[in-house]
């Protein structure tokens, strides 16, 4: 993997609706098959199954929220995804967006959640809605 002086090269891919649904059904080859990047297992615990759910919710009420729901680290490089990362919905009434993330453990102390805070830091800052992130 070609070393990145900021770590490695990733983007925060969205995830339709019907992914995150078949995610949450434990359903890796339709998920897989609708995602940008190779999904692996670790996408199909069920450590991450509420999460899914609570998306796919999330798009099914507001399809706007693409950018405001859980979407996948991939890696640029390598394409293939090695997490998950998102706000947790839109700012609220004071500015205040929530943010998550997690790396699959194979994929762990290479960079990948440092890569991936910047992504999701970096377009909140010109949302005038935006003051606070945390």
């Amino acid at each position: 993997m070609p070393a990145h002086p900021a770590g490695p090269d990733v983007r925060l891919l969205p995830l339709s609706a019907a992914a995150f649904s078949a995610l949450a059904a434990d359903d890796l080859a339709v998920a897989d098959r609708l995602s940008p990047v190779s999904l692996s297992a670790y996408f199909a615990g069920s450590d991450w199954r509420s999460v899914w759910r609570r998306s796919a919710r999330q798009l099914a009420q507001s399809p706007s929220d693409t950018a405001w729901v859980t979407q996948v680290i991939g890696d640029v490089d390598r394409r293939l995804a090695v997490g998950r990362a998102g706000h947790h919905g839109p700012p609220d009434d004071a500015g205040m967006v929530q943010i998550g993330y997690a790396v699959d453990p194979a994929f762990r102390r290479r960079g990948y959640a440092r890569a991936a805070l910047r992504a999701l830091l970096e377009p909140t800052r010109p949302e005038p809605a935006v003051h606070t992130s945390g």
